[in-house]
């Protein structure tokens, strides 16, 4: 299955789009939009500027994945929290690694 990476600037419209091309030719195309495996507090922004938080806020980075044969994501955030998961949040990242689960 060949996997197309599609950035943050598309929409939902434009995935459905891509996915109906992908049916509709035949061709086993899938698109992977925003990464919902994340689990981020903003999702659709603000987004952080790579591995650079404000005073205050520490990096934390974590990867996650949808389902065998899918791309891993690599998952980031700006907190107060000393987890992944809690404090106060300034804002997101995500971006598709290399690899596939």
């Amino acid at each position: 299955m060949k996997v197309i990476e599609v950035t943050q600037g598309w929409t939902r419209a434009g995935v459905w789009s891509l996915e109906q091309l992908a049916r509709l030719t035949g061709r086993r195309y899938v698109a992977e939009a925003q990464p919902v495996c994340c689990d981020l507090a903003y999702p659709n922004g603000p987004f952080c500027t790579y591995r650079s938080c404000p005073s205050g806020y520490t990096w934390r980075e974590w990867a996650c994945c949808y389902a065998a044969g899918h791309r891993v994501w690599l998952c980031a955030e700006c907190t107060t929290g000393s987890s992944c998961w809690n404090g106060s949040f300034k804002c997101s990242y995500y971006y598709p690694s290399q690899w596939t689960c």
